[in-house]
């Protein structure tokens, strides 16, 4: 593996495991909607909201809801049943990484760097 590839995946993981833990005070901080929810009735959600992100990732109010039950989740202190949704989640990704190989050079250039940004200042903060 290369050395740009494990920074790329390194900064990825980073944006990943940051918008999660965002997600999670958020979600909390307006309320855990989701809270008396029975685990089958939040697993019967789970699956649904990832059906629905599946045919539009990028919609923000599908990605709120998976943000929401994933969050619940979390602060459940169980792991998200993706074993559930894998065909789902493999659409969402073809269709977002289609979205960005259709992107300019210069739109791709500012996504990289912005997210490069963000990992970068997130470790100069720990130090």
């Amino acid at each position: 593996m290369t050395k740009d590839r494990k920074d790329a995946e390194a900064v990825v993981r980073y944006v990943i495991a940051d918008g999660a833990q965002q997600g999670v005070s958020d979600y909390a901080a307006r309320g855990r909607r989701l809270r008396s929810t029975s685990d089958d009735e939040l697993r019967s959600l789970f699956v649904a909201a990832y059906g629905r992100w599946a045919l539009n990732p990028m919609a923000p109010d599908i990605q709120r809801e998976t943000d929401d039950i994933n969050a619940e989740y979390t602060l459940r202190g169980q792991s998200c049943p993706f074993d559930l949704v894998s065909e789902q989640v493999e659409a969402a990704i073809n269709k977002v990484a289609a979205g960005l190989l259709n992107l300019d050079e210069e739109t791709r250039a500012r996504i990289d760097g912005e997210l490069h940004r963000r990992y970068d200042e997130a470790h100069r903060n720990k130090n």
